[in-house]
């Protein structure tokens, strides 16, 4: 059973980090009793729906390919992909020319630096996030606990075993939301490319009307 460690954060207002074992793999999942209706299901998949827009770079002006286009994606950013994020915005110990040409430069690079060698992926997935301007990733999240903000609510933090969360975030849920998301992500792009032509051809007509009335006068 393959499980991938997930932190989220939010793109627009506070942000706020989460660690915690996400798995990827709902076949091999032990049968579980059913667990009745999750109102909070459908916020979880809109919240990892969010898109992140991206930083480029300050020589290039062009954003890596391993950017995150989501709160998903961030979540799932692997070792490798941190390690080359973090090199192609040339936040290196020590530091490159073009490291301080960033809004918020990383205050601890972890590429080149040798006590940095053994940083987790959630401290690394932690630096990132500040660094591309998510708030709240300034210091790390002790023991098991989560943050998650429903939409409309004031943001909470989970703590497994200490206080019982608004919904139970086990494997299999969050398996489900992940499933959920990739499985609509066509969907989604067809959608904006029936709203982008819509938008065109009324843009169109209204062009045409006002031509149609200025012609009158």
């Amino acid at each position: 059973m393959v499980s991938t460690p997930i932190s989220p954060s939010r793109q627009n207002g506070t942000i706020f980090p989460m660690t915690g074992p996400i798995t990827a793999a709902p076949s091999q999942l032990a049968p579980r009793p059913h667990l009745g209706p999750q109102p909070d299901l459908q916020s979880w998949v809109q919240y990892l729906r969010q898109s992140l827009a991206p930083l480029v770079s300050c020589m290039s002006g062009e954003a890596p390919a391993d950017f995150p286009a989501t709160l998903l994606s961030y979540n799932l950013l692997t070792h490798e992909q941190l390690d080359n994020l973090a090199y192609f915005f040339h936040q290196t110990s020590p530091a490159m020319r073009e490291t301080p040409y960033y809004p918020l430069p990383m205050d601890k690079p972890w590429i080149g630096a040798r006590a940095e060698q053994g940083v987790s992926l959630a401290t690394k997935r932690r630096r990132f996030g500040r660094f591309i301007g998510l708030q709240n990733c300034e210091t790390p999240i002790e023991g098991q606990g989560l943050f998650f903000e429903k939409p409309g609510s004031e943001p909470q933090q989970i703590n497994f075993g200490t206080s019982p969360p608004p919904m139970e975030l086990d494997d299999s849920i969050l398996s489900t939301i992940i499933s959920d998301i990739l499985a609509d992500s066509q969907a989604s792009v067809q959608m904006l490319e029936d709203m982008t032509h819509t938008w065109q051809a009324a843009l169109a007509r209204a062009q045409a009307e006002q031509c149609h009335s200025y012609g009158w006068k």
